[in-house]
């Protein structure tokens, strides 16, 4: 059962046509008052996104259409999704959490407008369990991975289960392993599963990274602590079977402090497991890289968050978007500042050749949660290269940012047309100023104005011409 409600949606973004039909946009998604997350995201096919996450305490799924407009949302109470995948007949698996005592992994399937069909709750004793992912096997049976938190015993567990929820096939304990993520878990396409995680029974965590058969018997175990040092140590974030049936994994490599001191670490396996070779990058020491996936053109890209010095009081955690070639190479990266603290979920590649990214952005004003939605060209912009639009600051600067009691407008192009417009946007869509920019320099009071992250938007008759983030203090 779940309940549909009618909410205000925030919707704030950046959202630009080129001329090869390319878009790129940020998104957020929640309701004022509320810690909203996003955690999963697919494309649809009609070129829009499902989104799933987590409204407070209450489960949420978003579908939108290829622009990022909200067509319908569903709220289902007490719990949240941590993944989604799309089933056979065009409807959705989730996997999250149940908040009831005590929390058990909730794994639910719905139709392909979200409603829901059978709900499975798993919980074999006392303590914690969550849910962590669940995919649908070629045979229409599913696969679920929930995380036991028994006391200093924590593991992972494989539940495979019918078509309609109403049989156990088997449960298989995958023990030593822990920080899991959900796209650490996939099926393969002998109808086998994988998963790649972490072992932390160690000082420095070893990559734990398995294969179970579809009676639940181990195909091949494989441990990778680091070979040339005691003090370092691997772990698994992500894993993907790649059209050659080889695998990559993504996570880190941990060396000196096991608090600190991460790189990315990527894994080419063969079929049996064993590693091929690896790459390292040191990417603002960050132990986060919850997903990755090969591209069109072979090669791979990934997300991850990282960490800036704090400045002034504010964090900056950013979600990087990665791509390398065939043979792990970094070709280039991009980076997404959203609100000012982010956290990224999951990549996918959209039908045009783009990606699109789901996570959370926190705005430092309010410390409210939003459902964090990118869309980025092929190359990882959000801005094409060749649609014409000036979105620099040649054209236009403003200043100071943060602002307390004013700013300034300056128009650095005199050919720019004299009939603009600049109005100011809050997270919630809100347009709280609106002011025509007549001449080249404009001052712009705002001492009766809250505090908080603003967007403002110069735009004339026909187009955006310049949108930048700016802080009212």
């Amino acid at each position: 059962m779940f309940i549909k409600l009618n909410l205000l949606v925030i919707i704030f973004f950046v959202s630009l046509i080129s001329v090869s039909a390319q878009q790129g946009f940020e998104k957020y998604f929640g309701n004022t008052g509320v810690n909203d997350n996003g955690f999963g995201v697919l494309q649809s096919r009609d070129g829009g996104y499902i989104i799933c996450g987590s409204a407070d305490l209450d489960g949420v799924l978003i579908k939108t259409d290829l622009n990022g407009n909200v067509v319908w949302q569903n709220t289902y109470p007490s719990c949240n999704f941590e993944s989604i995948r799309e089933t056979s007949d065009l409807g959705y698996i989730l996997a999250g959490t149940d908040y009831n005592s005590p929390y058990a992994g909730v794994y639910k399937k719905t139709d392909s407008l979200g409603n829901e069909q059978w709900n499975v709750l798993l919980n074999s004793g006392a303590f914690s369990h969550y849910g962590l992912s669940a995919l649908q096997m070629p045979d229409g049976s599913f696969a679920l991975l929930e995380n036991d938190t028994y006391p200093f015993q924590e593991y992972m567990r494989i539940w495979k289960i019918d078509s309609s929820s109403q049989s156990t096939f088997w449960t298989k304990e995958i023990n030593k392993v822990s920080n899991c993520s959900p796209g650490s878990f996939i099926s393969t396409h002998d109808s086998a599963l994988v998963i790649a995680c972490g072992d932390f029974s160690y000082p420095y965590p070893h990559l734990i990274f398995t294969k179970i058969s579809s009676d639940s018997s181990t195909t091949w175990k494989k441990d990778f602590g680091f070979p040339t040092t005691t003090n370092a140590g691997f772990s698994g974030n992500s894993v993907i079977e790649t059209r050659d049936s080889t695998y990559m994994i993504v996570g880190y490599k941990v060396s000196g402090n096991p608090q600190s001191d991460y790189s990315l670490l990527l894994m080419m396996a063969d079929a049996n497991g064993d590693s091929l070779w690896t790459k390292n990058y040191y990417l603002k020491n960050s132990n986060d890289f919850p997903s990755i996936i090969q591209t069109r053109d072979g090669g791979f890209a990934l997300i991850a968050t990282v960490q800036y010095p704090s400045s002034g009081g504010s964090f900056d955690y950013r979600i990087l978007l990665m791509k390398t070639n065939s043979d792990g190479d970094s070709v280039w990266s991009k980076e997404f500042t959203g609100l000012g603290i982010n956290q990224a979920h999951q990549l996918i590649e959209n039908s045009d050749g783009g990606f699109a990214i789901v996570g959370t952005s926190t705005d430092q004003q309010s410390n409210e949660n939003f459902i964090y939605l990118i869309k980025t060209d092929s190359l990882g912009d959000l801005i094409t290269s060749n649609n014409g639009i000036p979105y620099d600051e040649e054209q236009f600067s403003v200043f100071p940012n943060p602002a307390k009691d004013h700013f300034e407008i300056e128009i650095k192009n005199p050919t720019i047309s004299s009939n603009l417009e600049m109005q100011l946007i809050d997270v919630t869509g809100r347009i709280v100023l609106n002011k025509a920019l007549r001449n080249i320099h404009t001052t712009i009071p705002v001492n009766n104005t809250m505090p908080g992250l603003y967007h403002l938007k110069i735009s004339d008759s026909q187009q955006t011409l310049f949108l930048k983030k700016i802080v009212l203090q």
